[in-house]
């Protein structure tokens, strides 16, 4: 892996998320996707066009880097 994807990946990781945040009745039922959100976006909704990140190159696929850059 180059180091820029390495950055990105550290930037955009909500690492330990789980170890943070205690479980509520709510977070019970929670799904945790098994591939990091640089690959796809489970959070994202069906249709980039209603995505307001999609405008910015982070819809359901990433095409741009948080910073804006090209990925």
């Amino acid at each position: 892996m180059n180091a820029a994807l390495e950055r990105e990946l550290l930037r955009m990781t909500d690492a330990h998320a789980d170890e943070l945040f205690p479980v509520t009745p709510v977070a019970e039922g929670r799904v945790i996707f098994p591939l990091s959100r640089l690959v796809c976006d489970c959070r994202a909704v069906p249709f980039d066009e209603d995505e307001p990140m999609a405008k910015r190159g982070m819809g359901a696929i990433y095409n741009r880097t948080s910073m804006g850059d090209c990925a």
